[in-house]
C-alpha cells in the first residue's frame, strides 16, 4: 500500500472508531492529516541525521507519531505502547488492517515496561508525542532508549522550554539533553518543537518508579 493510500485508510479508520472512542479531539477530525499525521512526520523531516532501526513509541492513544512514522520507513520495526484496553483495540485493528508488518502493540503501563529485561535499554530510537509534563514524559521514555541510542519528544508550551531542567531530570535517567527544533503547523501559530535527548548511560535501577508516581511527583 503506497503511502498516501496507508494515510488515507489510517484516517478512515480514525472516523470510525471515534464513534465508540475518543480517538483525538472534536475539532481535529477534520485536521488529521495536518495536525497529527504531518505533525508525527516531522521527526524525518527536522531530524534526518537519526538512525536507528528499532524504535518504541510511548503512550501514543491513536498512534501517532509511531503508525506514520512506520508507514514511511516499513524497513524499520515499531512497538506501540498504550496502557488503555479499548486504544490497544484500535491499533491492533489499525495494524492489521494497514497491513502494518513491522509494527507490534504492547498493552502496559510504561513504568511496568520500562522495569522488564525485555524492553529496558533496548531501543535504538523511543519517542512521545503529547504524554505528560517533560519531567514525567523523560522517565517514561528514557529507560527505553539503549544507550548510544536516542529519545524524541513533541512539546510546546513553557514547560519545554526549560532546557536546564530538561537536561537536570535526562542527566538523572542515564541521558542528556542535546538541542531541539522549534518548527509550525500550517494554521497554527503556537510554537512547537522536536526535544532530542541521547541515552548516554544505563538508566539506574530505581527508574521508572512505580506506576502513577512519575506524573504525581515529578522529577526536579
Amino acid at each position: 500500500m503506497k503511502s498516501e493510500d496507508a494515510f488515507d485508510a489510517y484516517e478512515r479508520l480514525i472516523r470510525e472508531w471515534q464513534e465508540r472512542l475518543n480517538l483525538v479531539s472534536r475539532g481535529d477530525l477534520e485536521k488529521i492529516k495536518g495536525r497529527h499525521i504531518g505533525d508525527s512526520l516531522k521527526l524525518y523531516e527536522l531530524l534526518p541525521e537519526l538512525k536507528f532501526q528499532t524504535a518504541i513509541d510511548v503512550g501514543c492513544g491513536a498512534g501517532f507519531p509511531g503508525i506514520p512514522l512506520s508507514i514511511v520507513q516499513s524497513d524499520k520495526t515499531f512497538t506501540l505502547v498504550e496502557s488503555i484496553a479499548k486504544k490497544c483495540a484500535f491499533l491492533e485493528a489499525a495494524v492489521s488492517a494497514l497491513s502494518l508488518t513491522n509494527v507490534s502493540v504492547i498493552c502496559s503501563r510504561s513504568e511496568d515496561l520500562g522495569r522488564e529485561k525485555a524492553h529496558r535499554d533496548r531501543y535504538d530510537l523511543a519517542v512521545a508525542r503529547a504524554l505528560a509534563h517533560p519531567s514525567t514524559a523523560l522517565e517514561l521514555v528514557v529507560p527505553l532508549a539503549k544507550v548510544g541510542g536516542a529519545c524524541v519528544f513533541w512539546g510546546s508550551g513553557p514547560d519545554w522550554a526549560d532546557r536546564d531542567r530538561i537536561d537536570k531530570v535526562a542527566a538523572m535517567l542515564g541521558g542528556a539533553y542535546v538541542g531541539d527544533k522549534p518548527y509550525h503547523l500550517e494554521g497554527d501559530d503556537r510554537e512547537r518543537k522536536l526535544v532530542l535527548v541521547e541515552k548516554r548511560s544505563p538508566t539506574p535501577e530505581k527508574y521508572p518508579r512505580r506506576p502513577g508516581v512519575p506524573e504525581k511527583s515529578p522529577l526536579k
